[in-house]
């Protein structure tokens, strides 16, 4: 489980933030969020793995012209940049447009022979808001080898 307020790694400069090549460091979801994660591992036969992710989320997001505290990349005082903090005291998390963030991915790994992997990858990730233009689905499906590297998941 896990939960960032309003502006946790917001800065008042975007020089000063919590991040690092245009990237949030700490979360992928920036802030102003709830998070659930749960993982299950299961070996059905020796060489044959199944891991399945699910992941649940509700985030704040922010408006057009108003910051409520979701973006890192927007200063976290009033200034005069044209977009608004949404006040300075009082903040709640996931204040602003509710997004319900739902992730499931499912990997089924195969190996060969020592260190020989055959992966075939299935992500579903659905969000869902009271602003429509944030509403989007995406399914992704995929298949690798891997020989003597291990297993990297990127969650969003």
């Amino acid at each position: 489980f896990n939960v960032a307020r309003p502006y946790m790694y917001a800065h008042n400069s975007s020089n000063s933030n919590f991040t690092h090549y245009n990237q949030p460091m700490a979360h992928p979801l920036g802030a102003n969020f709830y998070e659930a994660v749960g993982i299950l591992r299961y070996q059905i036969i020796k060489p044959l793995n199944i891991t399945g992710r699910l992941i649940y989320a509700i985030k704040g997001a922010d408006t057009t012209g108003t910051n409520f505290g979701g973006d890192v990349f927007m200063p976290s005082v009033n200034q005069n940049f044209g977009l608004n903090v949404y006040q300075e005291f009082g903040n709640t998390i996931t204040q602003g447009v509710k997004q319900n963030i739902f992730m499931l991915n499912l990997i089924v790994s195969y190996q060969i022979k020592h260190n020989m992997y055959v992966d075939v990858n299935t992500l579903f990730r659905n969000v869902s808001s009271t602003y429509n233009p944030f509403d989007k689905n995406v399914l992704l499906i995929n298949m690798g080898f891997r020989w003597n590297i291990p297993y990297r998941t990127f969650e969003f």
